[in-house]
Formats: C-alpha cells, structure tokens, sequence
C-alpha cells in the first residue's frame, strides 16, 4: 500500500511523481503496489490517473470530505467516554476527523480529537497524537500548534518530543563544537605561518596575502615580534 495525503487535488506532476515512486518499489520488491491518495475535507474531485501510450497509471482516491464528521465525532466522544475501547477502524477515523466534512475548520477539529484522545488509556493514544502531530504542518496556524502542545501537555508523546529536542540539541552543540574547533585550529596555523615568515623577512604585505589574514592583524605580530 502506497499512501498519499494531499490538501489540493493532486496535479499531473503529482501524479507522475507516484507513478515513479511505484516503479522504484516494483523494482525494488516486485510485489502488487495500490497507491491511494486521502484527500482532505477541502478536495471534492481529483484527477485519478493518466495514459500515456502503453503506461496507464491509476490510483485510488479517498474524499474524506463525504464523511460526516459532526457524526463520527458524536460517536467517538460517547465511546471514549463511557471508557469502551476503540477499535482499529474507530482509531484510523480519530485520526483523519479533522479531514472530514465540518462547520469548524480542520485546525480546531484537530484539536477536538487531540482532546479526545487525551481520554484514551492505552497505547493508542500516542498513535493518535503522533498522526495528528505529523499532519499539522498540512492544515493548522502557528496559534493551533501551540493549543496542540497545551492538549498533550503531561502525555507520554509530549515527554518523547522533549527528549527528541534534547538529543538534537546536544548533537547540534557536537556539530558546532567541532566546527568552532577546527575554524580555531585553522586560524592558530594561520597565525604560526605568519609568525614564521615574519621572522624570515617577509613583508606584512606579502605574509596577507600568503595566509589570508587581514593586514591590520599581520601588523599587530609584526609588532608583537619586535620587527
């Protein structure tokens, strides 16, 4: 299975990119692909394929916007709380409610299944975060982003990001040391060589343009050796 998510129909360069996403698999694993593309509550047509020649390339388009979404909510809501658990379909729909058809935007349903799923006691909880999370970029404001980070405030998820941003952190600080570390070393060879040639008898001048150090500092060591 090759999924797709769009918030726009899904252009003939879009379309060839799949097609060639799927010819790379075939070769690769050579098994049966089906390539669906999910289509927020926005999209209500989309092309499906194209021909060209022999190639005749087809996918399968989900609209979510012909799901009711005020009725999947209510029934959501009353599962959850009543504590029942959800099923695997029931979990995929929590997930994709904001994409479905709404009178509220897809940031604020978002937020309402975040709020929900907050209610969930098992592991499928973080599932549903995690999904919400990675599809926010697609359809919520800066300012829904950080009601997201209020919702799962003291969730397992939210613990998981921290650490994910501390590990970053750390690595970028490795990255940095080490670049800041060689530039140093650089500029100490740098400065050596100009040390050398100073005492050789080379002009400012000269030694400036040899090592690349500006002239104002290449006068500084002259000064500094006496010369």
């Amino acid at each position: 299975m090759h999924l797709e998510f769009q918030t726009s129909p899904a252009t003939r360069n879009d379309l060839h990119r799949f097609a060639g996403y799927d010819l790379k698999l075939l070769d690769r694993y050579w098994r049966t692909i089906r390539t669906v593309v999910i289509y927020s509550g926005r999209v209500k047509e989309a092309q499906d394929g194209f021909e060209c020649g022999s190639l005749v390339y087809k996918v399968k388009n989900v609209h979510l916007n012909r799901l009711d979404g005020e009725e999947n909510y209510r029934h959501l809501s009353q599962k959850i709380e009543s504590g029942e658990e959800l099923s695997k379909s029931e979990v995929v729909q929590l997930i994709f409610l904001p994409l479905m058809k709404h009178e509220e935007s897809e940031g604020e349903m978002a937020l309402k299944a975040a709020a929900l799923a907050k209610k969930i006691r098992d592991d499928k909880q973080n599932l549903v975060f995690a999904a919400i999370i990675a599809l926010s970029d697609k359809y919520m404001t800066d300012a829904q982003k950080e009601r997201l980070l209020e919702v799962i405030a003291m969730t397992q998820i939210e613990q998981w990001i921290k650490e994910e941003g501390r590990k970053e952190g750390r690595i970028e600080g490795r990255i940095e040391g080490r670049i800041e570390g060689r530039i140093e070393g650089k500029i100490e060879a740098k400065i050596e060589t100009a040390r050398t040639a100073l005492k050789k008898g080379f002009s400012p001048e000269d030694v400036a343009e040899i090592t690349g150090l500006p002239l104002n500092e290449v006068l500084v060591l002259k000064r500094e050796l006496g010369n």
